[in-house]
């Protein structure tokens, strides 16, 4: 479940949460370096959601092989 619940995209009010930080930060850097300021924030928080949603894949996967494998032992031990 925590794996699936990862993945799920962010809600509303985190997203304007975070436009407004953005805007702060946009206030205290100088006008020249703003593009470049805002090109590195992108990167950083694209490969943060790309390692966030791979755990998410990975945590998904490994609770699905659990429950495949507690799916066989019960059919094995009461299929005699």
């Amino acid at each position: 479940m925590g794996g699936i619940a990862i993945q799920l995209n962010p809600a509303p009010a985190a997203v304007a949460r975070e436009a407004r930080w953005r805007e702060k930060q946009l206030e205290n850097i100088p006008a020249g370096q703003r593009s470049q300021w805002a090109d590195e924030r992108d990167n950083e928080e694209a490969s943060a959601r790309a390692y966030l949603r791979l755990f998410g894949v990975l945590m998904s996967g490994t609770g699905f092989a659990m429950a495949l494998r507690e799916a066989a032992y019960l059919n094995a031990r009461y299929s005699c």
